[in-house]
């Protein structure tokens, strides 16, 4: 790396950390998270499926059967799911519409099976009694799942005492019903006797899902708590690697920001943990003001922007191999979708979201499509690429023929392994690639450093040549080449100097003429040759026989 400092300022001393810093980080993510991801995605799937099997326990498909549940399976399992037969007492919000009778649970008010379906705004009273061989069952627990409704639950003992267990103040008025806090405690019940009664009641105007759309749970509480630990464990484990590759990615993106797909990755990953924080209730345990009309928002731009997201970064990742078709959904969707979120009630966004999901499968089956005819050229980016999209649908089936399955939601959805396989998979892949290119900088730093030092030893070199020819040149306008005397220039600036020397002093100069006689005919009879001969002698003779502070020209 290089360690010099700009003449300008440390910025250069800056980046060069930050690049530092950001290959550090690179390779310890490529060194751990190779061998990681692909165990991370089948952990989590395996103990999602695992917990959500040990902590549900049911001893009858539907041990509700026309308002009446037993307890008795209790003894050998620690919970049970109250699916079946509940007993309704329904008021629509806008007219004068009411329903008494037993309806299926889960299931919402607009698909109970009557002539007319039931509005989903309105106010249900669920209500279900306990049938149980033991007299009394005690340290036990309820969980409601969070509806989009105010809730309120309570206990009628044999005895006729009523004991309100939980009641969210909105439950009474219609226009605050959106402010009802979102999250849903685990409610200790008191001593459950034979003849006790169960009733919730809902009160629900802010969507089209009102009605028991997930089934409550009973069971011991150790049970239950186990159960939540569990399930928000693995959600907090899923959120950790997603916002660590989140961050990781905003560092590449940070260290080469002219490359934007390092950033629509960085956000996709904080969308979707912000998205599984919220369903798993996380985000309401440390903000428990938070609103039911946040949460079914908070999921919803979730969906809608981290999809876009998604698309935005494989269309700048591989804009060469990908049509502009897999896109046109998003780009014609998008818009209407947030302008129907911003001004529209909730349920319109709802009914527009059935249109959204397919439609945004569609275009990812065409993104898988195109990346897999690009990887038949042996990418490997493209096929590792192909592999976590195929992974992102597939993961979006198990969710919905799950949920068809078993009326819930498995603790850590396929979806969400998928996409931190997904992520994780591209984090590496962006990591490598950038770590391969600023160790090819380096490499080239390192040739163009060796390249300037050799220019600068050549430049050093002919310089010094230069200045050896400089020399001579000068000695050759100054000294005659035969004699190897000062030449008659030389001897008028020597002169001039003694003279303005010996003037300013007041000192003597002495100035000698030598002439050779009969020069002419030593040329003459014995030649040029002989004469140059004469002259160098003399000149000899001169030299030797004068001080060094004299001067012969």
């Amino acid at each position: 790396m290089l360690t010099s400092k700009s003449k300008y300022g440390g910025s250069r001393s800056l980046e060069h950390s930050t690049h530092l810093a950001v290959l550090v980080l690179v390779r310890f993510i490529s060194r751990t998270a190779q061998q990681t991801i692909v165990l991370l995605g089948i952990a989590l799937a395996s103990i999602s499926v695992l917990a959500q099997t040990q902590a549900q326990g049911s001893c009858d498909q539907t041990p509700v059967r026309s308002g009446a549940f037993s307890l008795d399976c209790l003894n050998m399992h620690p919970t049970l799911v109250l699916e079946g037969d509940w007993g309704l007492s329904y008021v629509a919000r806008d007219t004068n519409r009411s329903f008494e009778g037993f309806v299926d649970v889960p299931q919402a008010w607009r698909n109970v099976q009557i002539e007319r379906p039931l509005s989903p705004f309105g106010r249900g009273t669920y209500s279900a009694i306990v049938s149980s061989n033991s007299p009394s069952l005690d340290r036990l627990g309820l969980f409601v799942p969070r509806q989009f409704a105010a809730q309120e639950v309570k206990i009628i003992q044999p005895s006729g005492e009523e004991l309100i267990l939980f009641s969210s103040p909105e439950v009474d008025d219609y226009s605050r019903v959106a402010r009802t806090a979102a999250r849903m405690p685990l409610i200790p019940l008191p001593t459950m006797y034979a003849n006790s009664k169960l009733e919730i009641t809902l009160t629900a105007i802010a969507s089209r899902s009102g009605g028991f759309w997930r089934a409550p749970i009973i069971g011991r509480m150790e049970a239950l708590v186990h159960k939540e630990v569990v399930q928000k464990s693995l959600a907090t484990a899923v959120c950790a690697f997603l916002f660590l590759f989140a961050f990781l990615n905003l560092a590449l993106w940070s260290a080469k920001s002219s490359e934007l797909a390092p950033l629509y990755l960085a956000a996709t990953a904080m969308l979707v943990a912000v998205r599984q924080l919220s369903t798993s209730g996380i985000l309401y345990d440390y903000f428990p003001s938070l609103s039911v009309r946040f949460e079914a928002y908070i999921g919803w731009v979730g969906f809608l922007l981290g999809g876009s997201f998604a698309m935005l970064y494989f269309y700048s990742r591989f804009r060469v191999l990908l049509n502009y078709l897999a896109f046109l959904p998003m780009i014609l969707l998008l818009p209407p979708a947030l302008v129907i979120m911003v001004t529209l009630p909730l349920e319109s966004l709802q009914y527009f979201g059935d249109w959204l999901r397919p439609v945004f499968t569609i275009g990812a089956v065409i993104v898988f499509v195109q990346l897999v005819r690009g990887a038949a050229n042996n990418d490997g980016d493209l096929r590792i690429t192909a592999a976590g999209t195929i992974g992102l649908i597939l993961g979006w089936i198990i969710d919905i023929l799950y949920y068809q399955y078993a009326n819930d939601d498995l603790p850590i959805g396929g979806t969400s392994v998928a996409w931190i396989v997904f992520i994780g998979s591209q984090s590496l892949l962006l990591s490598m690639n950038y770590s391969r290119s600023l160790r090819r900088t380096e490499q080239l730093t390192h040739e163009l450093q060796s390249l300037n030092a050799s220019l600068e030893r050549q430049v050093q070199d002919r310089t010094h040549e230069l200045e050896q020819n400089n020399q001579e040149l000068i000695a050759l306008s100054r000294i005659d080449t035969l004699t190897q005397l000062h030449n008659r220039r030389a001897m008028a600036e020597f002169m001039q100097a003694a003279v303005d020397r010996a003037v300013r002093f007041k000192q003597s100069l002495s100035l000698a003429i030598v002439d050779l006689d009969h020069f002419k005919q030593i040329n003459d009879r014995y030649g040029h040759h002989s004469g140059d001969e004469v002259l160098v002698a003399v000149a000899t003779c001169l030299k030797e026989s004068t001080r060094t502070i004299d001067y012969v020209a």
